[in-house]
């Protein structure tokens, strides 16, 4: 697995070079930036904390025994900070959002991600030990995938594109990205047709819409 900071233009879009003879692009996608600030900003938890502040604020001025006037001059002041407070983090979410780019190619998958540095990580089918898929509302999801045990990933240079709360072994994901079921199908055939002819993936329909859409194993071809 490779990292490259990109401070030269893109010469392809989410990639640091030109894709070498004999590798093509097989799909490419952006988090959808609302669901992103749920999930990986957790905007909708920021929102609930800031507003109980908010009822606190008003219940301890009642408390307190300010005037109707004094308590609702505290109430709409805190109830701006908070939407002020909330107007950064979903504006963040958005930028960032819009700074990734996700990429499966015949070969590899590409996250380039980043705002104000960019950053291209390259993960080669040959590291790939699994991919799963966590679903999300409205056909999004997040795609993650698990590095072979000799692996391992950086979660300062991956984050946020990692699956949450894996923090002892980082695991490289696609986040809130659109049809996600669709695109974890095409990243798993595109791993089982790779690496010398070994069957990197056995794929399986989920059976239900919480459960991994492929199952892998390390089988060789007979």
């Amino acid at each position: 697995m490779s990292h490259h900071d990109d401070f030269a233009v893109e010469p392809v879009p989410g990639l640091p070079k030109q894709l070498p003879e004999g590798e093509a692009m097989l799909w490419q996608g952006s988090p959808d930036w609302k669901a992103f600030a749920v999930s990986a900003f957790h905007l909708r938890k920021i929102a609930v904390y800031l507003g109980v502040l908010v009822a606190w604020q008003v219940i301890t001025a009642v408390y307190d025994g300010r005037t109707l006037a004094e308590t609702v001059s505290r109430g709409v002041l805190f109830t701006a900070l908070a939407g002020m407070a909330l107007s950064i983090v979903a504006g963040a979410a958005r930028v960032y959002a819009k700074s990734c780019l996700y990429t499966i190619t015949t070969r590899r998958i590409v996250i380039r991600h980043g705002a104000a540095l960019p950053v291209t990580v390259n993960i080669p089918y040959a590291l790939v030990d699994g991919v799963d898929l966590q679903p999300l509302a409205h056909g999004r999801g997040n795609i993650a995938v698990t590095l072979k045990p000799a692996e391992r990933a950086s979660l300062f240079a991956l984050w946020p594109s990692i699956r949450p709360w894996r923090w002892r072994r980082p695991q490289p994901a696609f986040r809130c990205v659109p049809r996600a079921a669709d695109v974890a199908r095409l990243l798993a055939r595109a791993v089982a047709q790779t690496a010398e002819g070994e069957v990197k993936a056995v794929i399986a329909e989920p059976a239900a819409a919480g459960s991994a859409v492929d199952a892998f194993a390390g089988a060789a071809t007979a």
